[in-house]
């Protein structure tokens, strides 16, 4: 058991609930200490100060000094994962095997930056893997996907007559709102896209705009805001779509998440992150968890230089934490108690104080802390600031989306020799030109990519496919497929997740390989004989513990806005005045992708930590004029 250690007042404590993307670049950037600090009031660790860092993933960090660091069960990243070939499964020697083919498991590419003010790169990211020498070959998706929907083959601007016209009329809902926004707020825009700082004003201010001449099929009034309507509900209110035309958008955007029911302003920016071919990604060179594994090592060698006492505690979660006033209520300290891995949630720890405690954790996380607290547990001096009810409705203004993958690794290239003979329709090589992807289906394949070889020097060469890239839907139809008796108590607890990618042992799962074989065959017209057994293959399933889901959007019937910077420092949303006033600098931070303006990328994550950091500690930034016209979370503009 963790014992409370309380230390003279000149020494501060930095508690970071969450070991990934936003956890660790805080913890980076606090490393810095002093040389990271604005002014003179910044509350930036000093020497003799503590950082902490708690985690209930054991995640092995290969580059620690710490043996106990190095570790651990699981790559680095929290929901990036790279699963390097030869693995089997033994997740906490990753490194061994880091010069091998990789496949990424999670998050896979980022948006270079190239230092324009006018260009939509990730800034953060992009800051830091050049500061790394991490850039990676570019990560390119096919202008022209294969796509096989309901049993037919067809190439991207091959579509059918109904199918041009649906889409056509689908491209129409985001030209027609945002040209009209323009219109009404005198705006020019060369690519037509909404700059970042635009935003924000777009989300409370764009309206529905109907397309029709018929009153009659006309779902909402041309003055309801884009930010109370459902984008589900607006496609289908569409009077060229409908259901019917929905279904086939849904089966042909190869990502769910893009048409479920999420705040249908911020659909208008979202919807043409990914379109194949439109955008150029880069990777990240060998694996993007080599990232995360180099942040750590960073912040060691930073707090050593800078006389910070740092300590990662694996395996160890927040499972409550309040505000606290000191005994003369001269300022608020954070309380918390923590719990084991794998614990169901159930405190095993002492009352820990802390000077800033940093939430880096997702929607469902922050919901299960608050969920082990009793509200009327509430004293004059404390305070549950995740129960309170205005945090709790902000806590839910976005949707968890349920991810799954899987990745197999051959011996050759099979792919590139497929000529789709069980399909008449398709005369030419497929994967040439379907090559590098996504190929789409409405199978519970979803997305396929074809990854190839991208081992370092002295790597084991193998050739990489992700055979599913699968969100929304179908992630239970391949969840049962793990099993193959009956269930029994594995010791994981609630945080299955945590451990990372699973290993598919296929000779004693047949059911599995066979039923990937058939799927991958009839998605590529060819015969079940033409595919290969893989050396091995692995699933990552992000709908379980810990995470559940892959990424976030924003629900309907939200303030965007508001909800992105408030959210950051929830003590500011408390529903009574009273509580607000007497705990309004309570030092407790939210941060992570869930409630930025990346939602799914690394890059939303680093923003909101670093937004925190600048806009509450003091912290300057990474660059100086790096954020003058990139807003690191929205805010309200007059």
């Amino acid at each position: 058991m963790l014992k409370t250690i309380l230390r003279p007042n000149m020494s501060k404590n930095y508690s970071i609930f969450g070991a990934g993307p936003s956890g660790l670049w805080t913890a980076l950037r606090l490393s810095e200490g002093q040389a990271a600090a604005s002014g003179s009031d910044a509350d930036v660790p000093k020497q003799g100060d503590v950082i902490n860092i708690y985690d209930p993933t054991r995640y092995s960090f290969s580059e620690s000094k710490n043996a106990e660091y190095r570790n651990g069960d699981r790559v680095p990243g929290g929901r990036i994962n790279t699963y390097y070939y030869g693995q089997k499964g033994d997740n906490g020697n990753w490194a061994n095997f880091k010069n091998n083919t990789s496949a990424e498991m999670g998050g896979m590419r980022y948006l270079e930056y190239h230092y324009d003010e006018n260009d939509h790169g990730h800034r953060l990211v992009t800051q830091l893997i050049n500061n790394y020498d991490l850039k990676g070959d570019d990560f390119n998706t096919t202008p022209k996907p294969l796509k096989y929907i309901r049993g037919k083959h067809q190439w991207v601007g091959y579509d059918t007559e109904e199918g041009t016209y649906w889409k056509n009329a689908y491209q129409n809902i985001f030209d027609r709102h945002v040209q009209s926004y323009f219109e009404q707020y005198g705006i020019d825009s060369e690519d037509g896209r909404l700059t970042r700082n635009q935003r924000a004003k777009f989300y409370n201010d764009a309206t529905y705009n109907f397309l029709g001449f018929d009153g009659r099929e006309q779902v909402y009034a041309d003055d309801t805001r884009l930010k109370n309507i459902g984008f589900w509900n607006l496609v289908v209110a569409e009077p060229n779509i409908g259901g019917v035309g929905y279904d086939y958008l849904l089966k042909t955007a190869g990502y769910n998440a893009f048409l479920i029911n999420y705040n249908a302003a911020s659909a208008m920016v979202r919807n043409n992150e990914f379109v194949p071919g439109s955008t150029t990604y880069h990777s990240i060179k060998g694996g993007f968890s080599i990232l995360f594994d180099k942040m750590f090592k960073t912040i060691e060698e930073n707090c050593e230089k800078n006389g910070i006492e740092f300590n990662y505690h694996t395996g160890k979660k927040v499972v409550s934490v309040y505000a606290k006033k000191t005994d003369d209520e001269s300022s608020t300290k954070v309380g918390f108690l923590l719990g084991e891995h794998g614990n169901s949630w159930v405190p095993t720890s002492n009352e820990h104080i802390a000077d800033h405690a940093f939430l880096c954790m997702p929607r469902h996380s922050l919901q299960q802390v608050a969920s082990t607290t009793i509200d009327d547990a509430n004293t004059g001096d404390k305070y549950y600031i995740l129960n309170d009810d205005e945090v709790q409705l902000r806590l839910k203004s976005v949707i968890s989306q349920p991810s799954f993958k899987i990745g197999a690794y051959f011996k050759e290239p099979w792919y590139e020799n497929i000529r789709g003979n069980n399909d008449p329709n398709l005369k030419l090589d497929i994967i040439p030109h379907a090559q590098p992807g996504p190929t789409i289906t409405d199978l519970p394949l979803r997305q396929t990519y074809y990854f190839g070889d991208n081992s370092l020097p002295g790597g084991e060469k193998r050739y990489a496919m992700l055979l599913s890239y699968d969100d929304m839907v179908n992630p239970y139809f391949w969840h049962q497929l793990r099993f193959t008796k009956d269930r029994e108590v594995t010791g994981h607890g609630d945080d299955l997740g945590s451990h990372g990618c699973q290993y598919i042992d296929c000779e004693n799962n047949p059911a599995y390989k066979r039923i990937l074989r058939n799927l991958i065959a009839e998605l590529h017209g060819c015969d079940i004989s033409d595919i290969p057994d893989p050396c091995e293959a692995v699933v990552m399933d992000w709908s379980v513990e810990p995470f559940c889901g892959g990424y976030h959007a924003w629900e309907p019937h939200f303030d965007i806005v508001e909800s992105q910077d408030k959210i950051r420092r929830p003590s500011g949303l408390l529903h009574k005045k009273e509580y607000r006033d007497y705990f309004q600098d309570a030092p407790i931070y939210i941060a992570g992708e869930a409630y930025s303006e990346d939602q799914g990328w690394v890059e939303g994550a680093f923003c909101t930590a670093e937004s925190i950091l600048a806009d509450y500690l003091g912290v300057k930034p990474v660059k100086e004029g790096y954020y003058e016209n990139y807003d690191l979370v929205l805010k309200k503009k007059e």
